[in-house]
């Protein structure tokens, strides 16, 4: 529905396609089976369907405009939601708002600023230390700078970061790199910019 804005994100998690947008969450059929009559009312085969059978919102009240902070963790993902400044999980147990679950949501709505449209100058990425069992969300808010000409430049950036193993929201570091790279040795990640928080 486009009135919940751009698809920003698509992910199958347990065998569903699911969307994200803006404003809305929804799980998409595709090619789902299907029972067809061959005729006799004893008898039922399977069938496909059509390549997108269905749309059904998960919620209405959360999406993700920030594609990058998506993060799919096979049984279940989580992401950042800036419309409402939380961080969101969906899986087996449903849809969870884990920053408020966690006692963490009064962080998250003072690091990422109210939504403005357009919003151009904020960034939120994500990233998970298989190794470590940590997923890290950096928060990057470009603000002019009046001393280099009015340029804008990333001023206001925070990295978070959430320990799988204890479901808890861990620590907060003075590291932002602008990107994140996953490799066989582990994670990488481009030069920091300048940062509020502790190591």
């Amino acid at each position: 529905d486009s009135q919940h804005g751009a698809i920003n994100k698509l992910l199958i998690n347990n065998n569903t396609l699911l969307a994200l947008q803006d404003t809305g969450f929804a799980a998409v059929g595709f090619k789902d089976r299907q029972l067809l009559n061959e005729g006799s009312e004893s008898q039922l085969v399977l069938g496909t369907g059509s390549i997108l059978s269905y749309v059904q919102y998960i919620s209405t009240k959360t999406g993700c405009r920030n594609k990058w902070s998506v993060i799919d963790l096979d049984r279940n993902f989580m992401w950042f939601d800036a419309s409402n400044r939380k961080i969101m999980r969906y899986g087996g147990e449903g849809l969870e708002i884990l920053s408020d679950s966690k006692n963490m949501s009064g962080w998250f709505k003072e690091t990422y600023p109210s939504y403005r449209e357009p919003d151009l100058d904020s960034d939120v990425h994500a990233v998970v230390d298989k190794k470590d069992n940590r997923v890290y969300f950096t928060f990057l808010r470009k603000e002019l700078n009046p001393v280099e000409g009015g340029s804008l430049e990333y001023s206001v950036s925070r990295t978070i970061s959430y320990n799988l193993m204890m479901g808890t929201f861990e620590s907060l570091h003075s590291f932002t790199p602008q990107i994140f790279l996953e490799t066989e040795i582990g994670l990488m990640s481009t030069g920091g910019v300048g940062s509020v928080g502790t190591t």
